[in-house]
């Protein structure tokens, strides 16, 4: 019979697998900057440049040390359970003068 600690750890191992399946792994980063309080307003001007593109995706921040360079939080919009989704988005966002990059999550 398994634990109570190993229930639960599977448990949780199952929910971020469903998490992950139904979020997706492709996303879209757009901007990188040196302040995580940044990142919102940030958020709210590609928001706003971008509104049919951008308007129902939700804000991803990864933080990222980049070592001698510093640490940097890029933001990204959401995730894509397909990269096709995420490339066409890209695609859109380019043609309006939009730095973009597909990354995996």
């Amino acid at each position: 019979m398994l634990s109570q600690a190993s229930q639960n750890g599977s448990a949780l191992q199952a929910h971020e697998v469903l998490i992950r399946e139904l979020c997706g792994q492709e996303g879209n980063f757009l901007a990188a900057l040196r302040a995580r309080d940044g990142t919102r307003p940030a958020w709210a001007r590609l928001q706003r440049a971008h509104p049919m593109l951008l308007g129902d995706r939700e804000l991803t921040v990864q933080e990222v040390d980049l070592g001698e360079r510093g640490i940097f939080y890029r933001v990204q919009a959401g995730f894509f359970p397909e990269r096709a989704g995420a490339s066409a988005l890209c695609r859109a966002l380019k043609a309006r003068q939009q730095d973009c990059l597909v990354v995996k999550r």
